[in-house]
């Protein structure tokens, strides 16, 4: 269900000076609902470049289609701007972060109040990139600038305490970083992958290369790079191919020049989109992927990696669900533990590693599906928003 919940309907946009507003043509909900994300995702068309990208951008236009397809009018603003002037209070809300503090004026009474959470405890991810920086620094003896620490933690948490209901990307690990007392209004979605590579075949899950793939967004450090990188310069492993926004982290990568520019085996090929040839043919010499990342909410990144078919060597706090006795966690995130995952890899043979591989790879392709993520989306907002007239 790529074109999305309400690409059946007759969905009707309006751009606004303060908002864009999506309904059913021809009709007007008796009840509107602010969504606070991403305004110019909204607005996507079914061919857009954008959807092919970072989950974030489908998943932000499908929640307003399915809130759409559920009977309401759904008003979007991007996440922290101002709230739109709006002579009809809006039944319900949508936000991230702290976005939640800034829409109350625009709120019925009555309002339910919904949060969208994508990552773990803002503290809690906080610390974990720090205590990660203190140890890169301490073993190259330089200077590295936190990437992703969370700015406004007490709002974050104030407006958290405020909704009435959370829906979290993420598993039990990125639940139990929040307190206990918060789980009752919390329930959990599987982060969805955009597919658009056609998946391995059986054939092709144990490639004779049998190479390498780190595959992820900013924060290198926060996401086990710098790691990954000490253990294949150390060692002679097949070739690393080093796949994200790296390029845009001036500091790593003076610190991991050596490595990522100058070494034989260790391949960088900054941002690739879902559907760029070269990913394809990087996946096809790969056979498994290394995410062993302090903090997130579900990656996105190992979601698509997992439909593709690559065997996972991945932190428990990467936030994704391995089937009983396949694939690898990395219950200790560090280079030993890193170099003893690969070489357990490089020695299993090939019949139990493609056997593996194909149980996970079966699994993504139905969790980590964009139809499941519609479909999970209708079960929690149709109870949620259930007592709401149409």
């Amino acid at each position: 269900m790529t074109g999305g919940a309400a690409s059946v309907a007759r969905l009707l946009i309006q751009d606004l000076p303060d908002r864009t507003c999506l309904r059913i043509d021809g009709r007007q909900s008796s009840a509107s609902i602010l969504v606070g994300f991403l305004r110019h995702a909204a607005r996507a068309l079914g061919d857009d470049p954008m959807l092919l990208g970072h989950s974030i951008h489908w998943e932000s236009r499908e929640i307003c289609r399915v809130l759409v397809a559920l009977g309401f009018d759904v008003d979007v603003i991007d996440i922290g701007s101002p709230p739109p002037a709006t002579e009809r209070p809006y039944a319900a809300s949508l936000t991230l972060h702290d976005h939640l503090l800034k829409v109350g004026p625009v709120l019925a009474p009555n309002a339910v109040k919904m949060m969208w959470m994508t990552g773990s405890h803002p503290a809690f991810q906080n610390s974990a990139e720090m205590e990660r920086i203190q140890r890169l620094e301490e073993r190259r003896g330089c200077v590295y600038e936190p990437k992703r620490q969370i700015a406004n933690v007490p709002g974050e948490l104030a407006a958290i305490e405020l909704a009435d209901r959370c829906l979290l990307v993420g598993n039990a690990t990125t639940l139990s970083t929040y307190p206990a007392g918060w789980h009752r209004k919390m329930e959990l979605i599987a982060v969805s992958a955009a597919g658009v590579h056609a998946p391995k075949d059986p054939t092709g899950f144990v490639p004779p290369s049998r190479e390498f793939v780190w595959y992820s967004s900013s924060g290198a450090v926060l996401k086990g790079l710098d790691l990954v990188l000490d253990v294949f310069a150390a060692r002679r492993f097949p070739t690393l191919h080093v796949i994200g926004s790296v390029e845009r982290e001036e500091d790593f990568l003076n610190i991991y020049h050596a490595e990522l520019d100058g070494h034989p085996r260790i391949r960088r090929h900054g941002f690739l989109r879902g559907d760029d040839p070269r990913l394809a043919e990087v996946f096809g010499r790969s056979v498994a992927v290394l995410h062993p990342s302090a903090s997130e909410g579900m990656s996105g990144s190992v979601a698509h990696c997992l439909q593709i078919g690559l065997y996972p060597i991945i932190s428990r706090t990467s936030g994704i669900d391995l089937p009983e006795g396949a694939g690898a966690y990395l219950d200790a995130c560090t280079a030993p533990a890193i170099e003893g995952a690969v070489e357990k890899v490089l020695a299993m043979p090939t019949p139990v590693l493609a056997e593996e591989i194909g149980r996970i790879q079966r699994v993504a392709l139905e969790r980590h599906a964009r139809p499941s993520f519609t479909s999970r989306l209708l079960d929690v907002f149709g109870r949620w928003l259930a007592h709401l007239p149409r």
